[in-house]
């Protein structure tokens, strides 16, 4: 009997030991979250919205860019502002003749990816998380958040197991890469983007 309560005073003992409370990484209340486990969860939400911010930004560069050309001209005349519509017209330029008819195929993969992880992403970097460690090494991630949608208020809620959530963000990051390394391919086929920024403030 003495062997097993002096065990599990320890296991006691060992668990506090990794319950910082005062960590930085801690954003939410819950007391029995695991540092090591809340720390993987931060660094895989903040390595899925990176991922998907490099690959957001490359295709709406790949849009600025495509146009300038002289093939793309009459797909519209202004640039479109809202990402659903940027999207739209980078599948329209795709669709048209022109320097990245090659690429058609590999550049409308990547944005359907992008559109399937656009709720995820969203979710990610507005919602409200919580953490609750599991058993292994195993975890249960709860994202909520509230939106607007015309005169209703939509709530969104999602739950991920750390393992589920891992192989989501591998992907991701893995997409991220991929379009990165396609980019640089990409370089020479259009105009660069020059002179039609607004003034900016260095962050200091």
């Amino acid at each position: 009997m003495f062997y097993v309560a002096e065990n599990a005073c320890e296991l006691t003992q060992g668990a506090k030991a990794m319950l910082n409370r005062s960590s930085p990484l801690r954003v939410e209340v819950n007391p029995w979250t695991l540092d090591h486990t809340l720390t993987e969860v931060m660094q895989l939400r903040g390595a899925y919205v990176a991922a998907m911010g490099t690959v957001e930004t490359i295709l709406t560069e790949l849009a600025i860019r495509a146009s300038k050309h002289e093939a793309y001209a009459g797909i519209r005349g202004r640039f479109p502002s809202r990402r659903p519509d940027r999207l739209k017209y980078l599948a329209a330029v795709c669709d048209t003749a022109g320097p990245l008819t090659p690429h058609r195929g590999l550049i409308l993969a990547v944005m359907r990816r992008f559109e399937d992880g656009l709720a995820l992403r969203d979710i990610m970097a507005h919602g409200r998380m919580q953490v609750l460690t599991g058993p292994g090494d195993d975890a249960s991630i709860k994202l909520e958040d509230y939106s607007a949608a015309g005169e209703f208020i939509q709530f969104r809620r999602d739950q991920y197991t750390l393992k589920t959530l891992r192989v989501r963000v591998y992907r991701t990051t893995r997409l991220s890469r991929s379009v990165d390394s396609l980019y640089g391919q990409l370089g020479d086929l259009l105009p660069p983007v020059t002179g039609e920024f607004q003034g900016t403030t260095p962050i200091t």
